[in-house]
């Protein structure tokens, strides 16, 4: 598969879908695997083919999901949206500086954030006069 990087560079994913069916042939879902193939070493390579080879293809029908024991505990959504907040900030941040000029490219897309640059311009502009 071929990818870009947010900065326009290309690069090639090995991914493999393998197919699982239950014992009466139906099919159940596809275990997926996947990885950077430009990086893979020699070594890499040799243990995803035998990681694939090892992936079950047929289970029984009567497989269910084990079954949930515990108190269920209801989770407000802003409470699920807080939960991940300051880690996503920091995950920005550092996106922000690994590629400056494409996190720009995208923040002066949006107007409200042209208009606050704009205005933290002007606003250093004046202080160094």
């Amino acid at each position: 598969v071929t990818n870009y990087r947010a900065e326009g560079l290309k690069f090639t994913c090995d991914l493999s879908l393998t197919p699982v069916h239950d014992s009466n042939g139906e099919y159940r879902y596809s275990i997926g695997v996947q990885s950077w193939k430009e990086k893979q070493t020699p070594d890499e390579t040799k243990a995803l083919a035998q990681l694939r080879e090892l992936l079950p293809r047929k289970m029984p029908a009567d497989a269910q999901p084990k079954e949930f024991v515990g108190d269920e505990v209801k989770v407000d959504d802003s409470d699920k949206t807080k939960q991940f907040q300051a880690s996503m900030v920091k995950f920005t941040k550092l996106l922000w500086t690994i590629d400056t000029e494409a996190s720009l490219d995208k923040l002066m897309e949006v107007p409200e954030a042209r208009e606050a640059f704009h205005a933290f311009l002007q606003k250093t502009y004046e202080h160094t006069q």
